[in-house]
């Protein structure tokens, strides 16, 4: 909704005043940045294709080479911090860009024991998709919690 009056220097448009400037041929609204969101949404949903595309991304020869030579060592690095518990803890990843499978696990402070069942969805120690740290015998070891 716009409302005009003649004798103002600015419109009123949703709610916020958007400044009229003198335009070549005569007068125009300057686009604040709410109305500059309104108008992208608007875009973005009216033509998707334009702003998200999918697609086949090609590679040479020479880079599938280089990652096939890279993959099982990559792997074998994994591995090994498995084994030896070497994880290290990052908690500004925890709701980063995509929120850790872990997240809530962690912050519930719970504490295991090795013997312990898994909480529901988890699986405990090497070889577990996901992956948990494996667990010492005897000690008791604390996810997460301040």
């Amino acid at each position: 909704m716009v409302l005009y009056d003649p004798r103002a220097v600015s419109l009123v448009v949703n709610g916020t005043a958007a400044p009229i400037i003198e335009g070549k041929q005569g007068i125009a609204i300057r686009e604040t940045p709410e109305m500059y969101g309104a108008r992208l949404l608007q875009d973005i949903t009216e033509r998707p294709e334009n702003y998200f595309q999918q697609r086949a991304v090609t590679r040479t020869d020479a880079e599938l080479e280089e990652f096939a030579f890279r993959l099982p060592k990559i792997a074998e690095q994994i591995r090994f911090v498995e084994r030896n518990d070497l994880w290290i803890p990052c908690k500004g990843a925890c709701h980063a860009t995509y929120r850790c499978d872990f997240c809530d696990l962690c912050q519930s402070g719970v504490t295991y024991k090795p013997g312990d069942p898994a909480p529901v969805g988890y699986k405990l120690g090497y070889g577990s998709v996901p992956a948990v740290p494996a667990f010492k015998d005897g000690t008791e070891v604390k996810i997460g919690g301040n």
